[in-house]
């Protein structure tokens, strides 16, 4: 029907345009040092969240504590190590986790929500630029 096909067209537009909103902001996000945004090859990813790797925890628990209360739509993307959750530890018994345990410790997130302004999302860039001097 016409509803859905709008709908549709409406989708496909907002998509695009998070799409380069993210990689706008992603590739000034890579001009901090000791920062890595992760990224895929995939042309049309839909960008939910920008995903960044911090050189250690301690980093990225201190800009964490900085932007969570502020509601920027930053955060930790996972906050244990898959082999931590009782429910799955059987099947990590004899396996060595430890890249798993690190990426979970030093990941983080920025939401790619179109309510993040350019203005909210300077402040985040301020904050990752003090901390990774």
């Amino acid at each position: 029907s016409y509803i859905r096909a709008n709908a549709l067209n409406r989708l496909n537009d907002f998509l695009n345009s998070n799409r380069k909103i993210a990689i706008s902001r992603s590739k000034k996000l890579e001009s901090i040092k000791g920062l890595k945004v992760l990224t895929t090859k995939e042309p049309k990813e839909s960008w939910p969240f920008i995903v960044l790797m911090v050189p250690n925890q301690k980093i990225r628990d201190q800009i964490t504590s900085v932007l969570w209360s502020k509601s920027l739509g930053v955060g930790r993307l996972f906050i244990e190590a898959i082999s931590n959750y009782d429910y799955l530890k059987p099947y990590f018994k004899n396996t060595n986790v430890s890249a798993g345990q690190q990426f979970a410790a030093t990941t983080m997130i920025i939401s790619n929500s179109p309510w993040l302004t350019d203005k909210h999302f300077n402040q985040i860039y301020r904050v990752l630029n003090l901390h990774l001097k």
